[in-house]
């Protein structure tokens, strides 16, 4: 009976070996290509804000927490930011925000909200509310309404381009 128990504690720590060599195996695999794609995808949010760009140039700073990346347009056309805003849903909210050159919003993108509330939350990717932001600068970006039945996920949504728009204020200087 003793041999049976220490037999089968073998036999499942084996197993449970395998599948985590399998698993770390397959991550390896995978993980270039979904840091690959993350990039296109960000590079693809980035040319939306700021259509005019020629190429982007990464820039560093002391940034707002919800700045994850921050870019200057090669041809002089703004700067564009990565944004992550935990709204409502399990994963945050990543959003491009472009800033011209005379600090007002170019353009805003959601680039992904897939955890928000499906209906409400999820509105955050909407170009009816997106659009809002358009034309909005430091002064006035406080203004924009957010979505009824959406308090939580599009306050987030706002709180993040205010901090775009103080980090643009940091690297325009």
């Amino acid at each position: 009976m003793k041999n049976d128990s220490i037999k089968s504690v073998i036999v499942l720590t084996a197993i449970c070996l395998v599948i985590a060599l399998l698993m770390a195996f397959v991550n390896s695999v995978t993980a270039p290509i979904i840091e690959e794609n993350d990039a296109k995808a960000a590079q693809a949010a980035l040319q939306i804000v700021l259509p005019d760009a020629t190429g982007f140039d990464e820039l560093s700073g002391d940034f707002p927490a919800s700045v994850r990346n921050a870019y200057v347009d090669k041809g002089g056309s703004g700067y564009a930011f990565i944004l992550e805003a935990k709204g409502f849903g399990s994963s945050p909210i990543r959003i491009a925000v472009g800033i011209g050159n005379d600090g007002k919003i170019i353009k805003v993108n959601t680039i992904d909200c897939s955890s928000e509330s499906k209906g409400y939350g999820s509105q955050v990717a909407e170009s009816w509310f997106t659009s809002r932001f358009d034309g909005a600068d430091a002064d006035t970006v406080s203004g924009v309404d957010i979505i009824s039945g959406a308090t939580i996920s599009s306050s987030a949504y706002r709180n993040a381009i205010k901090d775009a728009l103080t980090a643009f204020a940091s690297v325009s200087d």
